[in-house]
C-alpha cells in the first residue's frame, strides 16, 4: 500500500503566467494538473506520509491531486524534454512528526508544461460533451467514458491516439480527459521508465494512428 498525505492542506497555488493561461485551465480545481507553469512559491514544501517507517518511498505517488516523483523519475523525464517541466521540490516527513525532524526523503511535484489535443477523434468512438460558448459556437468538450456527462451508453471502444499530434512530444496534458493528474507520456520515456522497476508507478498502453 502507497502512503497517503496527512494534515497536508489543498494548495493554494498560483500560475506562473496567468495572463497567458487560457479560461478553461483557470476553470481547473488544480492548477498543477492542466499544462502549464505554476508560481513555485505558492506551492506546498512539505508532505507528511501516515506512517512511522517505510521500507521504500515510492518513485511515483498521487498526493493532493498531483503526482510526486522520486529523483530518479525526474532525471529520466528531464533528459527526454529539457527545460519544458517544473520538478518542484517538496520534502517528504513520516508521522508522528515534531519539529526539527529531519526529512526521510526528497521528491517532486511534478507539472507538465505542455498540453494538446492528442486523441484521434476520427478513429476513437466514444462519446463526447460538447462546450457551448455565450456566442453560440461550439467545440468538442471532455472525453464522457462513462457516458454519464452526456448520458449516453458506455463504450468499450478503445482510445486512439493521433500519431501526427504526439510527435517528438514525450510528456504531456490532454485537458479533454477528466483525470488530468495522470499525464501522458511516449512510448520512448514509458519503456525508460518501465525499465527502472519504479515502485508506484503504473503505466497504460493506448495504440496511434
Amino acid at each position: 500500500m502507497l502512503p497517503g498525505a496527512f494534515g497536508l492542506q489543498e494548495p493554494s497555488v498560483k500560475f506562473l503566467h496567468p495572463d497567458e493561461v487560457d479560461w478553461r485551465a483557470k476553470r481547473a480545481s488544480n492548477p498543477m494538473t492542466v499544462g502549464c507553469a505554476v508560481d513555485p512559491d505558492t506551492i506546498p514544501r512539505m508532505v507528511r506520509w501516515r506512517y512511522k517507517e517505510m521500507d521504500r518511498l515510492p518513485d511515483v505517488n498521487l498526493c493532493a491531486g498531483t503526482l510526486l516523483i522520486s529523483e530518479r523519475v525526474r532525471d529520466v523525464m528531464e533528459r527526454f524534454e529539457p527545460g519544458i517541466h517544473q520538478f518542484l521540490p517538496v520534502d517528504i516527513y513520516l508521522t508522528p512528526f515534531e519539529a526539527g525532524d529531519v526529512p526521510a526523503a526528497r521528491s517532486y511535484w511534478l507539472v507538465v508544461g505542455q498540453y494538446f489535443d492528442a486523441v484521434s477523434a476520427e478513429h476513437t468512438h466514444q462519446p463526447r460533451t460538447v462546450i457551448t460558448h455565450p456566442d453560440g459556437r461550439t467545440e468538442p468538450g471532455l472525453w464522457d467514458f462513462s457516458g454519464v456527462l452526456t448520458k449516453q451508453p458506455k463504450s468499450d471502444a478503445p482510445v486512439i491516439f493521433d500519431r501526427g499530434a504526439v510527435a517528438g512530444r514525450h510528456l504531456w496534458v490532454d485537458r479533454n480527459f477528466t483525470k488530468g493528474q495522470h499525464p501522458f507520456m511516449s512510448d520512448a520515456l514509458g519503456g525508460a521508465l518501465r525499465e527502472m522497476d519504479l515502485y508506484g508507478a503504473h503505466f497504460e498502453h493506448f495504440d496511434e494512428v
